[in-house]
């Protein structure tokens, strides 16, 4: 079943041969997507299904579209923190956008002072938006994030003809 449908900017790419889920069942779909270049990354995960959206949220004890957003950042936070301890977690901006005809809630976000090297002297910093949408029937997650700060605005300009060109096809049906 064909669940989303999008625009693949020219500089994105998936890591297989084709845009296919990662992960998908009558449930859940899960999208992976990276730029050419490999500094940026989309995840697309789209719960299908009111059984699969109350089960994540009761689970994580969620009450709201822009909780999950948060609840993301935080997870995402939490594994950085967990290899750099000097990681720092800063929200930039929320607010809400229209994805697939729905309201959306966001929250740009960097993370600063990431070292995955304990023997290299690198730091990180990265720049993200958690996008959530929330219906009675379903939940769509968008997780976008670049680790290189000189290659947010191009990167981000890709994402957005991603995101503008987004359909919910399951949503219709």
């Amino acid at each position: 079943m064909e669940t989303i449908e999008f625009k693949l900017p020219k500089s994105w790419r998936t890591p297989y041969p084709y845009v296919l889920p990662f992960w998908e069942n009558e449930t859940i779909c899960a999208i992976y997507l990276l730029n050419d270049q490999e500094d940026a990354m989309t995840y697309i995960i789209y719960y299908k299904t009111q059984e699969s959206v109350q089960g994540f949220m009761g689970e994580q004890n969620i009450t709201d579209e822009f909780s999950v957003a948060i609840f993301e950042i935080e997870r995402f936070y939490g594994w950085f923190l967990g290899k750099s301890q000097n990681a720092t977690l800063q929200f930039v901006e929320n607010g809400t956008i229209k994805v697939s005809e729905r309201q959306a809630s966001y929250s740009k976000i960097q993370i600063k002072n990431i070292s995955m090297s304990m023997e290299e002297n690198v730091f990180y910093n990265i720049t993200g938006i958690f996008i959530s949408s929330l219906t009675e029937r379903n939940l769509l997650e968008i997780i976008f994030y670049t680790w290189r700060d000189q290659a947010w605005n191009a990167t981000y300009d890709d994402f957005q003809i991603l995101v503008n060109s987004m359909v919910l096809k399951h949503e219709s049906e």
